[in-house]
This record gives C-alpha cells, structure tokens and sequence, in this order.
C-alpha cells in the first residue's frame, strides 16, 4: 500500500469521525462554550495551559538530554528544546510527510554524526514515554474502577503493560535476542528485518545503563502530569467541573488512541474524549470542546517549532532530511 493511500486512508478514518461526533455534540452549543472562555474572562486558564505545555515540552527535551548524555553526547536542553519544538511542528501541520522524531534525529545527527546515538535516544525516549503513559492510566483507572461498569480498560491497560515488559524483556536477554536478530535478519521484503533489527539494536544500546530507564521514567511522568494539569486548565476555561483525579485518567486514555491509524490523533483522541467524560455526565459538546482546546494549544506552541525550522531552514533541505529517514 503506497504512502499516499494510507494517508488517505487515515484522513477518511480522522475526518470521518470527527465530523460524526460533531454532528452529535451539537455544533451550536460548542460555540457556546468555545466563545464563552473570552467573554467570561477565563482566557487567563488558557494563558495558563500554554505556560504549562511550554514547561511539559522542556521536562520531555531534558528526558532526551539524559539519555544523550549517558553516552557523552553534551548538547544543551535549550537546544534540544528547540529541536523538540520542531519535531512538535511536523507532527501537528506536516503529518503526511517527515515525521518529527525524524527531524530530531536528523539534527542530533548533523551536531554529533553518530546516527546510532541520535536514533536510539529518541526511540528509548518515545518508548519510556509510552510506558509512562500506560502507568498513569493503570494507576487511574484502579482509583477510579468505581466510576466504570467493567473492567475492560483495565484489562486492556494490563495487557498493554505486560506486553511491555515481555518486550523488553526479550531486548535484554542475550540469549532469546540473538536469535531474534537471527531471524529477522532473513527476512528480505521492503528491508522490514533489518529495519526491525535497527529498531531493536537502538532498544539495547542502554542496556548496561539499566538504571537510566527508571530515571527516565521518573521525568516522563512529572512531564506528562504537566500535559495532564494544561488540559485541567482548559476544563476550567471552558467552566467544567471534572476532578483533577479524573482528569488523569481521562489524558493519558486518549493518549494512547491515537496509536489508532489517523491524522495526528484527530477523530480518534475526540471521540475517546466524549466516551470517557460521558461516564460522569459532560455533555458531548463540552467533551468535545475541551478536546478541541487540548489539541489547538499544542499546534499553537509548535508554531514557534516552525519558526525555528526556517530559520534554520538556509542549512538544511527537506531533501537531506528524507534521506536520513529512508537510511534508518
């Protein structure tokens, strides 16, 4: 399936859905809300909810900074923050092209031109941060299994975390990933096995450095309860009333739907939005709208990503970027 039919793909799914959901939520009334956070004043909770974002992302480019440094990469947070700002930029405004992972690890790259290092920091960030997230939901949903009529995200969020630890589990052991790598290594089509044994090889570059994953998670999480309190902020701009605690269960949920195949999440995040806020009584237009808010100030922070882009744009190429990409 060629690159252009997947996208294509995801826009119906994310579009699809979120023209749905706004059918159901009432457009009108979200309005309502929408306008009302100026004219009410509580703009200032959005203010806010910037600053908050603003400080997640710096607490995410020092969890990047750490692993770097554990292999002698010294790059400064300030710049890895701008890089991280950059990559936000390309996920949220070019999702059919370069992805922002790919841009981080392209200008790692063209400071430290060890491509190992630059791609394993970014991968092990991405994957403790996803492990940071199931966490927090498994922790959530146990204080709040009250609030459900099932055990069904439970289940679902254990199974993820227990396939976690067998992941790593089968990285670290010498003995089950060699020959692991043994077999991928035969497999030939569209170079999948040696993309997968990339992948794998970056996973294992920190595993005498064991410790530096409990450290790293430590960050992920106070990074991600910052994400977590901006959302919070913006349910009181919007005048809600949404316990904090819940409002812990609710992100990192949504969160994790955006692994669903969509446009950065959108359709998806929303609709997980208006299921799990439904459950203690928001309307779908309130749901709806405290979405839309926590998407919109991240795309607008990630402006200031693109300006850095081009600013730095007269020294690198698109082009020069691909390339990179095809070569991982």
């Amino acid at each position: 399936m060629t690159a252009r039919i997947k996208t294509l793909l995801r826009a119906v799914i994310s579009l699809g859905l979120l023209s749905y959901l706004v059918y159901l939520a009432n457009p009108k009334q979200m309005i309502v809300l929408l306008t009302g956070v100026w004219t009410s004043g509580r703009i200032i909770y959005i203010f806010g909810a910037v600053c908050l974002f603003l400080v997640a992302m710096l607490i995410f480019s020092f969890r990047w900074y750490i692993l770097l440094q554990a292999n002698s990469i010294n790059i400064p947070v300030f710049r890895l923050y701008k890089y991280y700002l950059m990559g936000l930029f390309f996920n949220n405004f070019l999702p059919t092209g370069i992805g922002g992972d790919i841009i981080r690890i392209y200008n790692v790259v063209r400071e430290t031109e060890d491509r190992t290092i630059s791609f394993s920091s970014v991968l092990t960030e991405r994957l403790i941060g996803i492990s940071g997230t199931l966490l927090l939901t498994l922790v959530s949903l146990l204080v709040l299994i009250r609030q459900f009529d099932n055990y069904v995200l439970i289940y679902i969020d254990l199974v993820l975390l227990i396939a976690v630890a067998i992941f790593f589990s089968l990285v670290f052991s010498k003995r089950l990933s060699e020959p692991l790598t043994a077999f991928f290594d035969k497999i030939k089509v569209f170079r999948l096995g040696e993309r997968i044994n990339k992948f794998l090889g970056a996973l294992r570059f920190y595993q005498n450095q064991r410790f530096i994953y409990l450290k790293i998670l430590l960050v992920s999480l106070s990074g991600q309860s910052m994400v977590i309190l901006m959302t919070y902020l913006c349910m009181l701009a919007l005048n809600l009333n949404i316990s904090a605690v819940y409002m812990f269960l609710v992100v990192p949920v949504t969160f994790l739907l955006t692994m669903i195949p969509s446009i950065n999440g959108i359709g998806v995040r929303d609709g997980g939005y208006v299921f799990m806020l439904s459950k203690i009584g928001v309307s779908n237009a309130a749901a709806l709208s405290l979405s839309f808010l926590s998407i919109i100030i991240p795309m607008l922070v990630s402006i200031a990503g693109g300006v850095f882009f081009m600013i730095q744009k007269k020294s690198i190429q698109l082009e020069d970027i691909k390339v990179a990409e095809d070569s991982l």
